[in-house]
């Protein structure tokens, strides 16, 4: 059961068979969004494009949206017309594709400072360890923040405008993407550190924090 609705089944003391009822009325809000009333003639003119729930899904997908936020976007444009649907498939849309380019640069990064932060290169040998090394590391760096730069801010745009006409919030595996923009890069950096700290005691092969028996 989603976690946004644990508390409310504790409080209320739902059954298994209400919350599949529960479950069924959101199922039927689902319906309503991709099945609305159209003429012969719309009917035809969408048979021919990627359906409603095809376009949402694909969005869900590429912003890797969890289970109770498709729960939440359904509800809300279900009860929306038709021309509205459309216009919040179009800027979702706009925003997924600008969000999953800027992803796409932030995974190339990640893959570039795993070696290019790592203080441990300091003091390696050879070509590595060298200052021509380091010089190549830095124009590496600064040529993914310029092609960084112009898709963070076509995101940010994307994201802002979806916001201020939908009053929706676009996320990316659940985070708001606005604070991820802001964080994530620091972010990054103090994870690949961590991850470095916890490789280093484990190639260490300290001895289990065990008491000893004559400690007991």
């Amino acid at each position: 059961m989603p976690k946004r609705y644990r508390s409310f089944t504790v409080e209320h003391k739902i059954s298994v068979v209400e919350w599949h009822r529960v479950q069924t009325q959101a199922d039927i809000l689902s319906n309503r969004l991709w099945c609305c009333e159209e003429s012969d003639q719309d009917s035809d003119e969408e048979s021919k494009d990627v359906s409603r729930q095809d376009r949402f899904e694909a969005i869900w997908a590429s912003l890797k949206m969890p289970e109770h936020q498709r729960l939440d976007m359904v509800i809300k444009h279900s009860t929306n017309d038709r021309g509205h649907v459309g216009q919040a498939l179009d800027l979702w849309e706009s925003a997924a594709q600008a969000v999953v380019k800027r992803e796409s640069i932030i995974s190339e990064l990640e893959l570039f400072e795993r070696q290019a932060s790592d203080p441990g290169r300091f003091f390696e040998k050879g070509t590595v360890g060298s200052s021509s090394y380091r010089l190549a590391e830095a124009k590496g760096r600064e040529k993914l923040y310029k092609r960084l730069e112009p898709l963070e801010a076509a995101a940010q745009a994307t994201v802002l405008l979806v916001q201020d006409k939908l009053g929706d919030t676009v996320t990316y595996e659940g985070r708001p993407y606005i604070e991820k923009i802001r964080f994530d890069r620091v972010e990054m950096l103090y994870w690949l550190q961590q991850e470095r700290r916890r490789e280093a005691l484990v190639s260490k092969d300290l001895p289990p924090l065990v008491a000893s028996k004559s400690n007991i």
